[in-house]
């Protein structure tokens, strides 16, 4: 291979790298709570972006996985736009004892990647006396949190 064509090509490839490293990260589009409320199978088990206000943020007791590992720092809270609300749980940190207060306050406005569970979609949960948990299986749309950003007001 001649020398002006291998640094050609090199120059072309670092090109395009640079081309492609420079491009902007596209955020997904986030959704409307009402959207999601108004036909709910499409959105189970995916994840979609809702934008809006957070009301009511409760932090949770520890809970504890199958193998007996304690998860700290899990919070309930519910996001609100100009179409509704949608309860979202946040996940508790597994494996270590930690204390964590949620990080957000009713009022901040959020911008929150979620999975969405659609009602009766589920299944049930059963306890060792093989009878359904009180509690454990959710009637209502809800979705799990996978990351949330803060927005300015």
């Amino acid at each position: 291979m001649k020398p002006a064509m291998l640094a050609t090509g090199t120059f072309l490839g670092l090109s395009l790298l640079c081309c492609v490293l420079a491009m902007p990260a596209f955020a997904e589009e986030s959704v409307t709570i009402g959207a999601i409320r108004e036909g709910p199978e499409p959105f189970h088990l995916k994840y979609v972006v809702v934008q809006g206000t957070l009301k009511d943020v409760q932090a949770l007791e520890p809970y504890y996985l199958a193998s007996g590992a304690g998860c700290y720092g899990a919070y309930l809270l519910t996001l609100e736009d100009e179409t509704g609300s949608l309860p979202i749980a946040v996940l508790g940190i597994c494996g270590v004892p930690t204390i964590r207060t949620a990080p957000a306050a009713t009022g901040d406005r959020v911008r929150i990647r979620a999975q969405i569970h659609a009602p009766g979609r589920l299944g049930s949960f059963y306890g060792i006396d093989r009878k359904p948990i009180p509690g454990a299986n959710p009637d209502e749309l809800h979705a799990v949190a996978s990351e949330i950003t803060f927005l300015q007001p």
